[in-house]
């Protein structure tokens, strides 16, 4: 916004206040200002005048699990991986583990379009558990727009989709095998149990 009153070291060429002004300059100045074209007779401080042709938002999302034990929200902690599909080799990204029944992993930020993908997977642990040992792969897909303004283009990335799919491998991302509720892993409790031993004596109706 240009106020309507200019201060004197300003000299508007057009009778409109729009940032599309040819400002002549003639005295020390510092500040912002956005114009079309500046004529600068003094000194001028606190502008940044090197704009990128070209400028690119990144996007980021995380990816998630549930948990439950005997299908119910778990007390307890159990820990999940997540790694990622590099170079054709399975790469460490980070582990988590459980709040409740919710597993919630790092967000990651894409700066380039294109298919990744992702496994996650419960480490077994110790304990009176059957562990749940299946595995899921992610396939995040995304995509980029750019828009062209001026001597600017600016490219935007978003999420087209992210799918989960039951399988360990790459492979197994296929229609067939969509997790329809997502990466959900259910432990079952082994509950211990107790025993009743009897002893009879030979020969007599005691025991």
């Amino acid at each position: 916004f240009i106020r309507p009153i200019l201060p004197s070291w300003i000299k508007s060429r057009n009778d409109k206040f729009l940032p599309t002004y040819l400002f002549a300059i003639d005295t020390t100045s510092t500040g912002w200002l956005v114009a079309n074209k500046v004529t600068n007779g003094g000194e001028w401080h606190g502008v940044w005048q090197d704009m990128p042709e070209s400028v690119y938002i990144p996007v980021a999302t995380n990816m998630k699990a549930s948990k439950t034990v005997n299908d119910e929200t778990p007390t307890e902690t159990f820990t999940f991986k997540l790694e990622e599909w590099k170079d054709d080799v399975w790469v460490e990204v980070e582990t988590k583990q459980n709040d409740g029944s919710e597993i919630n992993f790092s967000d990651i930020s894409y700066e380039k379009e294109g298919t990744y993908y992702y496994r996650i997977s419960e480490d077994e642990g110790e304990g009176d558990y059957q562990y749940d040992t299946t595995t899921y792969v992610v396939k995040v897909v995304v995509s980029s727009k750019t828009v062209k303004k001026q001597h600017q283009e600016t490219t935007t990335y978003s999420i087209a989709s992210t799918t989960y799919y039951k399988g360990g491998e790459v492979t197994d991302a296929v229609d067939g095998n969509v997790a329809t509720d997502g990466a959900a892993f259910n432990n079952i409790k082994i509950e211990k149990g107790s025993i009743t031993v009897n002893k009879a004596v030979a020969g007599t109706d005691k025991e």
